[in-house]
């Protein structure tokens, strides 16, 4: 999703075409390196904690890019957005599997997948008319506080490290 904007937004705070381009370019590297790290740490950490992390890495990179402290710190801002979304992305799928009783594991997964992807749809209908109406900087900062919201909302949710997942369906 923010990918898609995010050469907008770049240009947006005053970065060149070409520059925001070869920024974008670079981004689609990062969720190599996000999924080796979340490879290593899956099984270490509490899913939910690596999930409210890159959710977290991806809110203030998008700062990074707003607050127009240069083109290196956008540039570093656009290559963490990357990295944080696809860290939250990988533990994301296990964590919504494990919190389901296991009766109906498959079919809750499949319903909590496809509202995330009726999120995605129906974003551009509130991220493009800001963008294109107020700007960069306030689309961003909308962005921001919906990742806020959804770090709250993510706490709330059930802790699975070392537990069964008959322990957590109960």
């Amino acid at each position: 999703m923010e990918a898609s904007y995010l050469p907008l937004i770049l240009e947006g705070i005053g970065i060149s075409t070409s520059d925001a381009v070869l920024v974008s370019v670079l981004t689609r590297a990062m969720p190599l390196v996000s999924t080796v790290a979340a490879v290593l740490l899956v099984e270490r950490m509490e899913r939910r904690t690596m999930v409210i992390i890159g959710t977290l890495v991806f809110a203030a990179s998008l700062l990074l890019i707003t607050l127009d402290m240069g083109e290196a710190v956008a540039t570093v801002g656009a290559l963490f957005s990357s990295f944080g979304i696809a860290f939250m992305a990988t533990p994301a799928y296990t964590y919504t599997a494990e919190v389901f009783p296991t009766r109906a594991r498959g079919t809750a997964s499949a319903i909590a997948d496809g509202v995330g992807h009726l999120g995605g749809a129906v974003t551009p209908f509130v991220v493009l008319p800001i963008l294109t109406g107020f700007g960069a900087r306030p689309a961003s900062f909308v962005l921001v506080a919906l990742l806020v919201i959804a770090v709250g909302i993510i706490r709330l949710g059930v802790r699975t490290r070392d537990r069964s997942l008959t322990e957590i369906a109960a």
